[in-house]
């Protein structure tokens, strides 16, 4: 079985399981040294997923387009990366691509920390649904966006906290919807694992 198969493979049981920059990140920037983003995976047929690759490689992140293989970048590319840089790694992608980056970035240490769902099947506008694991509070503002920009959605990511550890908080949005906007996308968020991971007995018993 070759790493592409390996990989598919892995994923094929799973299901498929963003945002104004200044009023969510306030005081966010300037940015640490090293950048807290490893890196960027994208689907570079779609102006939005090019557009959100384009600001994180702005601020340091190494950006990888897809080419058809998310698979190989993981096994390739992104594991040599990660072997040398830790941090997390983002995505803008069909959920194709999702559900294997959840599952080869499980093999890499890191989780999935936000997603965010970005539908316009059947309809005249795009339905956003997002899910993020923690900052309830902060995730509410997403309902009040109509249409978060790429860049935006990016700015954002870069600012959320990977050592969270907390139930999984949902919103839902809509707005229009853009040109060569694929019918169904996703955007998301994997961090780095936790070394040892918080049950919920120990999150109700903990100080």
């Amino acid at each position: 079985m070759n790493r592409r198969s390996f990989c598919r493979s892995a994923v094929a049981g799973l299901g498929a399981s963003a945002i104004t920059g200044p009023a969510l990140c306030k005081g966010a920037w300037p940015l640490p040294a090293v950048p807290p983003m490893a890196a960027v995976l994208y689907d570079e047929r779609f102006r939005d997923a090019r557009e959100f690759a384009a600001a994180l490689e702005r601020k340091g992140t190494i950006a990888f387009p897809i080419r058809g293989s998310s698979a190989g970048l993981w096994y390739g590319e992104l594991r040599e990366l990660l072997r040398r840089r830790t941090g997390k790694v983002a995505g803008m992608s069909t959920s194709t691509d999702l559900m294997i980056a959840v599952s080869c970035g499980r093999e890499s240490g890191l989780r999935l920390l936000f997603e965010g769902a970005h539908d316009s099947r059947g309809t005249g506008y795009v339905a956003h649904r997002y899910r993020m694991l923690g900052a309830a509070g902060l995730l509410g503002r997403l309902a009040r966006e109509s249409a978060p920009r790429p860049a935006e959605l990016a700015r954002f990511l870069m600012c959320m906290d990977e050592t969270v550890r907390a139930e999984w908080s949902t919103v839902e949005a809509a707005g229009p919807g853009r040109t060569e906007h694929p019918a169904y996308f996703t955007t998301w968020l994997l961090g780095p694992r936790p070394a040892i991971e918080e049950t919920p007995d120990a999150r109700k018993g903990g100080s």
